[in-house]
Protein backbone atom coordinates (compact mmCIF):
# COMPACT_ATOMS: atom_id res chain seq x y z
CA UNK A 1 0.00 0.00 0.00
CA UNK A 2 2.56 2.51 0.40
CA UNK A 3 4.40 1.72 -2.95
CA UNK A 4 1.06 2.00 -4.14
CA UNK A 5 0.49 5.27 -2.23
CA UNK A 6 3.45 6.93 -3.84
CA UNK A 7 1.89 7.10 -7.12
CA UNK A 8 -0.18 10.46 -7.10
CA UNK A 9 -2.41 8.86 -9.77
CA UNK A 10 -3.71 6.44 -7.20
CA UNK A 11 -4.49 9.15 -4.40
CA UNK A 12 -8.31 9.48 -5.38
CA UNK A 13 -8.65 6.07 -5.17
CA UNK A 14 -7.48 5.44 -2.18
CA UNK A 15 -9.03 8.81 -0.04
CA UNK A 16 -12.54 7.79 -2.15
CA UNK A 17 -12.30 4.01 -0.65
CA UNK A 18 -16.01 2.73 0.02
CA UNK A 19 -14.06 0.16 2.54
CA UNK A 20 -12.91 3.53 4.90
CA UNK A 21 -8.85 2.58 3.81
CA UNK A 22 -7.77 5.54 5.11
CA UNK A 23 -9.66 5.77 8.28
CA UNK A 24 -8.17 1.95 8.66
CA UNK A 25 -4.38 3.51 7.95
CA UNK A 26 -4.83 6.01 10.63
CA UNK A 27 -6.18 3.97 13.42
CA UNK A 28 -3.52 0.86 12.10
CA UNK A 29 -0.45 4.04 13.19
CA UNK A 30 -1.66 4.49 16.66
CA UNK A 31 -2.48 0.63 17.23
CA UNK A 32 0.66 -0.78 16.13
CA UNK A 33 3.92 -1.05 17.89
CA UNK A 34 5.59 -2.45 14.88
CA UNK A 35 8.50 0.01 13.29
CA UNK A 36 8.05 -1.21 9.91
CA UNK A 37 4.12 -1.44 10.25
CA UNK A 38 3.77 2.15 11.40
CA UNK A 39 6.61 3.41 8.68
CA UNK A 40 4.57 2.08 6.09
CA UNK A 41 1.03 3.66 7.83
CA UNK A 42 3.26 7.12 8.03
CA UNK A 43 4.48 6.61 4.48
CA UNK A 44 0.54 6.06 2.96
CA UNK A 45 -0.52 9.38 5.29
CA UNK A 46 2.73 11.15 3.72
CA UNK A 47 2.54 10.39 0.31
CA UNK A 48 -1.88 11.15 0.87
CA UNK A 49 -1.11 14.41 2.41
CA UNK A 50 0.15 16.20 -0.77
CA UNK A 51 -3.09 15.34 -2.23
CA UNK A 52 -5.64 18.51 -1.49
CA UNK A 53 -8.32 16.33 -1.52
CA UNK A 54 -7.19 14.31 1.78
CA UNK A 55 -6.10 16.88 3.87
CA UNK A 56 -9.11 17.94 5.62
CA UNK A 57 -10.67 14.01 5.63
CA UNK A 58 -7.47 13.02 7.56
CA UNK A 59 -8.01 15.95 9.89
CA UNK A 60 -11.29 14.89 10.24
CA UNK A 61 -10.45 11.70 11.08
CA UNK A 62 -8.17 12.21 13.88
CA UNK A 63 -4.64 11.83 12.45
CA UNK A 64 -3.14 14.26 14.35
CA UNK A 65 -4.14 12.66 17.71
CA UNK A 66 -2.40 10.06 16.57
CA UNK A 67 0.48 11.68 15.39
CA UNK A 68 1.26 13.09 18.99
CA UNK A 69 1.95 10.13 20.70
CA UNK A 70 4.42 8.97 17.55
CA UNK A 71 6.05 11.98 17.86
CA UNK A 72 6.26 11.48 21.49
CA UNK A 73 7.74 8.21 21.48
CA UNK A 74 4.30 6.78 22.77
CA UNK A 75 4.66 3.68 20.57
CA UNK A 76 8.15 3.09 21.15
CA UNK A 77 9.91 4.10 18.38
CA UNK A 78 12.04 7.19 17.70
CA UNK A 79 12.72 6.56 13.94
CA UNK A 80 14.09 9.27 12.15
CA UNK A 81 12.56 8.35 8.79
CA UNK A 82 8.87 7.65 10.84
CA UNK A 83 9.77 11.51 12.26
CA UNK A 84 10.20 12.89 9.02
CA UNK A 85 7.50 11.69 7.32
CA UNK A 86 4.92 13.16 10.84
CA UNK A 87 6.58 16.20 9.82
CA UNK A 88 5.69 16.37 6.00
CA UNK A 89 2.46 15.42 6.87
CA UNK A 90 2.00 18.21 9.64
CA UNK A 91 3.18 20.66 6.78
CA UNK A 92 1.35 19.65 4.31
CA UNK A 93 -1.92 19.63 6.30
CA UNK A 94 -1.13 23.43 7.38
CA UNK A 95 -1.06 24.16 3.48
CA UNK A 96 -5.18 24.25 4.10
CA UNK A 97 -5.89 27.47 5.04
CA UNK A 98 -9.05 26.52 6.65
CA UNK A 99 -7.27 23.85 8.78
CA UNK A 100 -4.45 26.88 10.31
CA UNK A 101 -6.68 27.54 13.72
CA UNK A 102 -7.82 23.99 14.04
CA UNK A 103 -4.06 22.77 14.01
CA UNK A 104 -3.10 25.18 16.16
CA UNK A 105 -5.84 24.64 18.18
CA UNK A 106 -4.70 20.79 18.09
CA UNK A 107 -1.31 21.80 19.94
CA UNK A 108 0.14 21.08 16.36
CA UNK A 109 3.06 24.08 17.55
CA UNK A 110 4.25 21.86 20.48
CA UNK A 111 4.27 18.42 18.27
CA UNK A 112 6.20 20.48 15.79
CA UNK A 113 8.45 21.96 18.52
CA UNK A 114 9.52 17.94 19.29
CA UNK A 115 10.11 17.04 15.55
CA UNK A 116 12.44 20.26 15.41
CA UNK A 117 14.74 18.49 17.81
CA UNK A 118 16.22 16.28 15.07
CA UNK A 119 19.15 17.38 13.24
CA UNK A 120 18.02 16.56 9.62
CA UNK A 121 17.25 19.23 7.46
CA UNK A 122 14.97 17.90 5.47
CA UNK A 123 12.66 17.58 8.68
CA UNK A 124 13.51 21.16 9.94
CA UNK A 125 13.07 22.39 6.68
CA UNK A 126 9.16 20.88 6.73
CA UNK A 127 8.74 22.00 10.36
CA UNK A 128 9.51 25.49 9.61
CA UNK A 129 6.94 25.50 6.54
CA UNK A 130 4.50 24.52 8.63
CA UNK A 131 4.98 27.14 11.52
CA UNK A 132 4.97 29.88 8.74
CA UNK A 133 1.98 28.12 6.94
CA UNK A 134 0.31 28.64 10.30
CA UNK A 135 0.91 31.84 11.15
CA UNK A 136 -0.69 33.18 8.01
CA UNK A 137 -4.31 33.20 9.79
CA UNK A 138 -5.22 36.50 11.02
CA UNK A 139 -6.61 34.20 14.49
CA UNK A 140 -3.62 32.02 15.07
CA UNK A 141 -0.34 34.30 16.32
CA UNK A 142 -1.62 34.88 19.33
CA UNK A 143 -2.15 31.27 20.24
CA UNK A 144 1.25 30.08 18.32
CA UNK A 145 3.38 32.34 20.41
CA UNK A 146 1.89 31.31 23.90
CA UNK A 147 2.14 27.81 22.74
CA UNK A 148 6.40 28.08 22.07
CA UNK A 149 6.24 29.17 18.17
CA UNK A 150 8.97 31.95 18.89
CA UNK A 151 11.25 29.74 20.76
CA UNK A 152 11.07 26.53 18.19
CA UNK A 153 11.54 29.45 15.33
CA UNK A 154 14.47 30.87 17.06
CA UNK A 155 15.93 27.47 17.57
CA UNK A 156 15.84 26.16 14.06
CA UNK A 157 17.18 29.01 12.98
CA UNK A 158 19.99 30.15 15.60
CA UNK A 159 21.58 26.51 16.36
CA UNK A 160 19.68 23.23 14.38
CA UNK A 161 18.89 24.44 10.64
CA UNK A 162 22.06 24.76 7.74
CA UNK A 163 19.58 25.91 5.26
CA UNK A 164 19.63 29.31 4.11
CA UNK A 165 15.95 28.55 2.88
CA UNK A 166 14.88 27.16 6.16
CA UNK A 167 15.92 30.27 7.96
CA UNK A 168 14.23 32.33 5.65
CA UNK A 169 10.74 30.32 6.27
CA UNK A 170 11.74 31.29 9.77
CA UNK A 171 11.60 34.40 9.43
CA UNK A 172 8.58 34.99 7.25
CA UNK A 173 6.88 33.42 10.24
CA UNK A 174 8.46 35.70 12.79
CA UNK A 175 6.59 38.55 10.32
CA UNK A 176 3.91 36.73 10.67
CA UNK A 177 3.31 36.58 13.96
CA UNK A 178 4.37 39.98 14.90
CA UNK A 179 1.41 42.47 15.53
CA UNK A 180 0.49 45.05 18.04
CA UNK A 181 -1.30 42.98 20.22
CA UNK A 182 1.60 40.01 20.35
CA UNK A 183 4.53 42.31 20.65
CA UNK A 184 4.69 42.30 23.82
CA UNK A 185 4.64 38.59 24.27
CA UNK A 186 7.50 38.37 21.68
CA UNK A 187 10.16 40.50 23.26
CA UNK A 188 10.24 38.36 25.93
CA UNK A 189 11.47 35.76 24.27
CA UNK A 190 15.08 34.97 22.51
CA UNK A 191 13.21 36.97 19.44
CA UNK A 192 15.59 39.58 19.18
CA UNK A 193 18.37 37.48 19.11
CA UNK A 194 17.15 35.66 16.16
CA UNK A 195 16.55 38.68 14.31
CA UNK A 196 20.07 39.78 14.62
CA UNK A 197 21.27 36.12 13.34
CA UNK A 198 19.03 36.41 10.14
CA UNK A 199 20.32 39.68 9.09
CA UNK A 200 23.63 38.48 8.45
CA UNK A 201 22.57 35.92 5.97
CA UNK A 202 23.78 36.49 2.22
CA UNK A 203 19.86 36.13 1.44
CA UNK A 204 18.44 39.18 -0.33
CA UNK A 205 14.80 38.21 0.72
CA UNK A 206 15.99 36.87 4.20
CA UNK A 207 17.58 40.84 4.39
CA UNK A 208 13.89 42.28 3.25
CA UNK A 209 12.41 40.34 5.70
CA UNK A 210 14.91 41.05 8.49
CA UNK A 211 13.97 45.13 7.16
CA UNK A 212 10.70 44.80 7.86
CA UNK A 213 10.95 43.42 11.60
CA UNK A 214 13.41 46.01 12.61
CA UNK A 215 10.78 48.82 11.36
CA UNK A 216 8.11 47.33 13.23
CA UNK A 217 10.47 46.78 16.30
CA UNK A 218 12.10 50.64 15.91
CA UNK A 219 8.34 51.90 15.83
CA UNK A 220 7.42 50.86 19.33
CA UNK A 221 9.89 52.16 22.66
CA UNK A 222 10.63 48.38 24.29
CA UNK A 223 11.02 47.52 20.67
CA UNK A 224 13.90 50.42 20.20
CA UNK A 225 14.96 49.20 23.77
CA UNK A 226 15.46 45.80 23.09
CA UNK A 227 17.54 46.42 19.68
CA UNK A 228 19.52 49.26 20.79
CA UNK A 229 20.52 47.70 24.16
CA UNK A 230 22.31 44.58 22.27
CA UNK A 231 25.23 45.58 20.01
CA UNK A 232 24.69 42.72 17.87
CA UNK A 233 21.52 43.71 16.93
CA UNK A 234 22.20 47.41 16.28
CA UNK A 235 25.17 45.70 14.33
CA UNK A 236 22.54 43.12 12.58
CA UNK A 237 20.17 46.37 11.38
CA UNK A 238 23.18 48.16 10.10
CA UNK A 239 24.68 45.68 8.60
CA UNK A 240 21.31 45.28 6.09
CA UNK A 241 22.64 48.49 4.44
CA UNK A 242 24.83 45.86 2.45
CA UNK A 243 21.87 44.64 0.82
CA UNK A 244 21.51 45.48 -3.12
CA UNK A 245 17.81 46.19 -2.90
CA UNK A 246 16.87 49.78 -3.00
CA UNK A 247 13.75 49.23 -0.96
CA UNK A 248 15.22 46.96 1.54
CA UNK A 249 17.69 49.57 2.54
CA UNK A 250 15.34 52.14 2.86
CA UNK A 251 13.01 50.35 5.11
CA UNK A 252 16.47 49.54 7.29
CA UNK A 253 17.27 53.23 6.99
CA UNK A 254 13.89 53.93 8.22
CA UNK A 255 14.65 51.72 11.33
CA UNK A 256 17.77 53.35 12.17
CA UNK A 257 16.45 57.15 11.73
CA UNK A 258 13.75 55.83 14.52
CA UNK A 259 16.42 54.50 16.35
CA UNK A 260 18.34 57.79 16.23
CA UNK A 261 14.81 60.14 16.98
CA UNK A 262 14.27 58.61 20.33
CA UNK A 263 16.18 58.74 23.54
CA UNK A 264 16.24 55.63 25.00
CA UNK A 265 18.17 54.48 21.61
CA UNK A 266 19.28 57.53 19.63
CA UNK A 267 23.02 57.64 21.74
CA UNK A 268 23.92 53.78 21.21
CA UNK A 269 22.82 53.40 17.79
CA UNK A 270 24.80 56.37 17.24
CA UNK A 271 27.56 55.07 18.65
CA UNK A 272 27.21 51.84 16.30
CA UNK A 273 27.79 53.34 13.43
CA UNK A 274 24.31 54.59 12.69
CA UNK A 275 25.35 57.91 11.39
CA UNK A 276 27.17 56.14 8.78
CA UNK A 277 23.62 54.54 7.69
CA UNK A 278 22.57 58.55 7.60
CA UNK A 279 24.87 59.35 4.76
CA UNK A 280 24.13 56.76 2.25
CA UNK A 281 20.27 57.04 3.07
CA UNK A 282 20.70 60.97 1.79
CA UNK A 283 22.00 59.78 -1.51
CA UNK A 284 18.86 57.33 -1.72
CA UNK A 285 16.71 59.93 -3.72
CA UNK A 286 14.12 59.03 -1.48
CA UNK A 287 11.47 62.25 -0.14
CA UNK A 288 11.23 59.75 3.22
CA UNK A 289 14.47 59.12 3.75
CA UNK A 290 15.56 62.54 3.41
CA UNK A 291 13.22 63.99 5.81
CA UNK A 292 13.72 61.21 8.34
CA UNK A 293 17.69 61.94 8.30
CA UNK A 294 17.08 65.50 8.89
CA UNK A 295 14.87 65.22 11.66
CA UNK A 296 16.89 62.13 13.00
CA UNK A 297 20.22 64.71 13.00
CA UNK A 298 18.07 67.67 14.43
CA UNK A 299 17.02 65.83 17.33
CA UNK A 300 20.59 64.37 17.56
CA UNK A 301 22.10 67.77 17.35
CA UNK A 302 20.02 68.33 20.96
CA UNK A 303 21.55 66.00 23.06
CA UNK A 304 25.11 67.32 24.03
CA UNK A 305 26.42 63.77 24.47
CA UNK A 306 25.33 63.35 20.70
CA UNK A 307 26.53 66.30 19.34
CA UNK A 308 29.63 65.41 20.02
CA UNK A 309 29.44 62.02 17.69
CA UNK A 310 27.81 64.26 14.77
CA UNK A 311 30.99 65.67 15.08
CA UNK A 312 33.45 63.25 15.01
CA UNK A 313 31.43 61.25 12.60
CA UNK A 314 31.14 64.29 9.92
CA UNK A 315 27.23 64.53 9.54
CA UNK A 316 27.62 68.37 8.46
CA UNK A 317 28.43 67.18 5.29
CA UNK A 318 24.87 65.10 5.25
CA UNK A 319 23.27 68.33 6.34
CA UNK A 320 24.89 70.25 3.18
CA UNK A 321 23.58 67.91 0.98
CA UNK A 322 20.20 67.52 2.49
CA UNK A 323 19.73 71.14 2.04
CA UNK A 324 19.29 70.73 -1.39
CA UNK A 325 16.62 68.75 -1.32
CA UNK A 326 13.30 69.98 -2.83
CA UNK A 327 11.47 69.21 -0.04
CA UNK A 328 10.84 72.38 2.29
CA UNK A 329 9.77 69.88 6.07
CA UNK A 330 13.67 68.28 5.08
CA UNK A 331 15.21 71.93 4.50
CA UNK A 332 13.37 73.52 7.93
CA UNK A 333 14.68 70.42 9.86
Amino acid sequence: LAHIAYDHATHPHLILNPDGLLNSVIRASGDTRDPTTLQACCSVLASLSFFPESREVMFGLGVINVLEPIVQGGNNVNDASIRQRCATILCNLSCEYNLREELVDEKVVGIIALLSSAYTEFALEDCAKCLCNMSCHSETPPNMISHGAIDTLTMICMVRSSSDGTKRMCARALLNLMRDDTLPAILSTSFVDALSSLSFLDCEETMDICSELFCVLSCDKAGRTAISSRKRSLEGLLSLMRSRSRETMIVSGKAVCNLLRNPESQYQAAETGALLVIKVLATLRSEDCEYSCAEALALLSQDPTSRSLLLTEGSATVLVLLMDSTQRRTVVA
